[in-house]
């Protein structure tokens, strides 16, 4: 496969060990363009194999899915393998799935082109990765996260919010940040362990630093007991809240004027 330089279409590569189709093969397609998913990963068994797919100088690739099914014994691998698939940082979506590893990779918070990220079934996650400072972010979906029991400052990233806070410190009005400026939809679905999601307390004391300005559809299917405070969403149009039976507090939803179901 590796002979045909010049393809730009290959929206599902099946890795396996046999001639021609090893995840090398990908390194030597530099037209590829569009989408495109990688399939049994668990075929793929060393960073430096990885590096050789060289997704990181494909700039035409817009969508990347990396669906993962390997057993415990491979898991180690999980993390190795996924730095060395690192994409170029034109890609505007990403889809993570069956991934075994509880840190995600290096290379995810530095793609500031993406406008939709899907994680799904992440059953050695325990904590959702750092994404409010990516600029372009509008579709966020979360499920499946086992192992996740909060969200706190790590969502939003702790390294900004501090910078932000030592910034207005030395200021009298405070430096202006937004987190998560563009997003649109947040969907947290499945996350059977999630009971908590409570905005940073540096959030809740500083009047300039905004949070989800732009959100309009949020769908929650956790056992949230506590909720941030959706005050401040003021954009909001879509609510949707499932099988959230120890949520005691909701808050007042009289301002979100724009709500229409």
């Amino acid at each position: 496969m590796g002979q045909l330089s010049n393809l730009q279409r290959w929206p599902f590569f099946v890795v396996s060990q046999d001639k021609g189709c090893q995840i090398e093969e990908l390194g030597r397609l530099l037209n590829l363009r569009g989408e495109i998913q990688i399939c049994r990963l668990q075929n793929v068994r060393s960073y430096e194999s990885a590096v050789k797919a060289n997704l990181f100088v494909k700039s035409n690739i817009q969508s990347l899915e990396l669906p993962w099914n390997m057993t415990e014994e491979d898991r180690k691998l999980d993390i190795d393998v996924m730095e060395g698939l690192q994409p170029h940082s034109n890609l505007k979506s990403l889809t993570i799935r069956g991934f075994k590893s509880s840190k995600f990779p290096s290379w995810m918070m530095d793609l500031r082109n993406l406008v939709k990220i899907n994680l799904t079934a992440l059953d050695k996650c325990e904590q959702v990765p750092s994404l409010g400072h990516l600029p372009c972010l509008q579709i966020l979906h979360l499920s499946f996260l086992d192992n996740v029991k909060r969200i706190g400052s790590e969502f939003y990233g702790r390294e900004i919010l501090g910078s932000a806070i030592s910034s207005s410190s030395n200021s009298s009005e405070g430096a202006p940040m937004t987190l998560f400026p563009a997003l649109r939809s947040l969907q947290l679905f499945y996350m059977d362990s999630l009971v908590e999601w409570s905005d940073d307390a540096m959030i809740s004391i500083n009047s300039s630093i905004k949070v989800f300005p732009n959100l309009r559809r949020l769908h929650l299917h956790p056992k949230l007991a506590i909720l941030r405070d959706i005050y401040s969403l003021t954009c909001l149009r879509q609510l949707k809240i499932v099988g959230c039976e120890s949520l005691s507090c909701l808050g007042n939803l009289n301002s979100h004027t724009s709500l229409e179901s």
